[in-house]
C-alpha cells in the first residue's frame, strides 16, 4: 500500500506596474495605397500621407523602472482574394500572436493591415479583429512582463478592380475599445509570421 504525504508552500510575488493611461487614433477608412515598387494594395489607413490604420500611445506617470512593449494578437484576421479563373485565394488566422514578442518596444505602435494586389487579381476582402496589449517589466532580477493596458480593434475591408482601376470601400466602420489597468495576459495558440502577404490557395 503506498502512502501519499501531502505539502503545503506559500510564496509571495512583488507586482510593480505603473498605472497607464493609453490613448488611440483609428483610421476611418480603408484606401488603394501604392507602395514603393508600384505595386497596389487594400490598406486600413492612407499610405500616400503616410497615416498608419492605428496608431497606439501610452502615458504614465511614476518612478518605478522598467521596460515598455506591445503584444498583439490576432483574434480573428481572415483574407481573400478573387483571381478570376485562377480560383479564389484565402487566408484564415485565429488566436495568433502577430509576429514577435515584443511586436513593437516602447509606449508607441501603430498598425495598418493590408493585402497586395497584384495582376490578375479581381477584388480582395479583409476583415481583422485583434487585440493590443502594452505590457511592463520591472527592473531588477528574475522580473517578468506583466499587462498594463489593452486595445481591442478590428476593421473590415474591400478592394475591386473594374476596368483597370481600383477602388476600395470599407465594409465595417473601424471600432476600438480601450481597457487601462489591464491584468489578463495576452494568450495565443500560434504566431502569424507575416499576415499581410498574399493569401494562400
Amino acid at each position: 500500500m503506498k502512502r501519499f504525504q501531502s505539502f503545503t508552500g506559500q510564496t509571495t510575488f512583488n507586482i510593480q506596474r505603473p498605472y497607464v493611461t493609453v490613448y488611440c487614433n483609428l483610421y476611418l477608412s480603408y484606401t488603394i495605397a501604392t507602395f514603393n515598387n508600384g505595386d497596389k494594395g487594400l490598406y486600413f489607413g492612407n499610405n500616400d500621407i503616410n497615416v498608419p490604420g492605428i496608431n497606439l500611445s501610452g502615458a504614465y506617470l511614476g518612478a518605478i523602472n522598467g521596460s515598455f512593449c506591445w503584444v498583439q494578437v490576432l483574434n480573428k484576421s481572415y483574407s481573400m482574394i478573387n483571381k478570376g479563373t485562377n480560383g479564389i485565394k484565402y487566408e484564415d488566422i485565429d488566436d495568433a500572436r502577430d509576429g514577435e514578442f515584443p511586436y513593437k518596444s516602447g509606449l508607441n505602435m501603430n498598425d495598418s493591415p493590408h493585402i497586395l494586389l497584384l495582376s490578375g487579381t479581381l477584388s480582395a476582402f479583409q476583415s481583422l479583429n485583434a487585440s493590443a496589449f502594452l505590457m511592463f517589466m520591472p527592473r531588477g532580477n528574475d522580473a517578468a512582463w506583466v499587462p498594463l493596458a489593452k486595445v481591442d480593434w478590428s476593421c473590415e475591408g474591400f478592394a475591386r478592380n473594374i476596368n483597370g482601376t481600383w477602388t476600395a470601400d470599407t465594409i465595417t466602420s473601424p471600432q476600438y475599445t480601450i481597457i487601462n489597468n489591464e491584468t489578463t495576459h495576452p494568450i495565443w495558440k500560434c504566431v502569424a509570421e507575416e499576415v499581410n502577404h498574399v493569401p494562400h490557395n
